[in-house]
Order: structure tokens, then sequence, then C-alpha cells
């Protein structure tokens, strides 16, 4: 098999489980939507990979999505993230898996702003999302670089703990669920 047809193999691979990631964690939020267990204002939503329509309406937010997409697309092991719920943006989770079994890594997480209605969602779901990843590339640890301080503890009541940091980068880790 040539160099290129492995390649080509990896990528398929890789992007049928980032769908299959997406998938699940979409199916568990509309059974606990269903069976009221997180509010129905979370009806319609729907996550998808981050596309050009993603990078373009993320233009005006914090983080500099275009260039941060860009320098994760060659990566075959990424995982990309968009939340959207009734055709508005209201998030993206960029990471990827580690070159072993080690583990899957969010570098880049951040909210629509604008739409406080759905604030605090993005961080479940996104880590939701990255465990399924995770399972599906049979990786051992679910990481998060450099969280923003006050999200800390939040991280920290669902399982999170410091980890040692890389090449001065602070990482908070927990075992795949």
């Amino acid at each position: 098999m040539s160099t290129d047809q492995t390649f080509s193999d990896a990528c398929t691979r890789y992007e049928v489980r980032r769908e299959e990631a997406r998938a699940a964690t979409s199916d568990e939020l509309h059974r606990a939507i269903t069976e009221r267990l997180i509010p129905v204002q979370l009806i319609g939503v729907e996550l998808t990979g981050i596309t050009d329509a993603c990078l373009d309406l993320s233009r005006t937010w914090t983080l500099p999505w275009g260039r941060i997409v860009g320098q994760f697309r060659p990566y075959v092991r990424r995982f990309e993230l968009a939340l959207w719920c009734n055709g508005i943006l209201l998030g993206l989770a960029i990471g990827r898996a580690s070159r072993g079994n080690d583990n899957v890594t969010i570098h880049y997480l951040e909210r629509n702003r604008s739409e406080d209605d759905f604030r605090g969602w993005l961080l479940p779901i996104a880590i939701d999302a990255d465990d399924n990843f995770a399972k599906l590339t049979d990786r051992q640890w679910l990481k998060v670089k450099n969280p923003v301080a006050p999200l800390v503890p939040r991280y920290e009541a669902i399982g999170f703990e410091l980890a040692m940091p890389i090449r001065g980068s602070t990482y908070y880790r927990r075992r795949v669920a």
C-alpha cells in the first residue's frame, strides 16, 4: 500500500471518528432534552465540524479562529466542534489526539458571548464530544490545555485534575469516561 493511500485511509478513519463522536453527543443531548434533564432551549442543537461559515461568524470573537483552524487542519488526529442552535453559532472547540494512545487535548474553546441564554452549555457538550472521540480513538485521558482561570472549578467539578505542565503550558486531565 502506498504512503498516499495510507494517509488517505487515516484521514477517512479520523473523519468518521469525529462524526461518530459528535453524533453520540448529539444523541445524548436529544435524549436529555426529551427526558427534561436539560433545558428545552437546547432543542435544535446541532454539532458539526468547523466550516467556513463558522469562521466567518466567529470573526468578531476573542480568539482568531481562522488562524487556529488553519494551524489544526493539517493534523489528521484533530477534533473540531461547532455548536449550533436554530441556525445560531453558539461556540467552537478544537484540539487533537496524541500520537500514541495517551490523550485527546482540547486546545481552544470559546462560546459566542452574544448568546447568553446558552451560557454554560458549550463546556459540558465539548467535553462529552471530546470524551467520545477519545474513546473511539482508544485514548486514556482527556486533557484541557491552558484553561481560563474562572473555568478551572467547573473542570474540577467534572473530574479534571491538574496534570504535569508541558513546555510551560498548564494542563488539566481526567480519565476517559
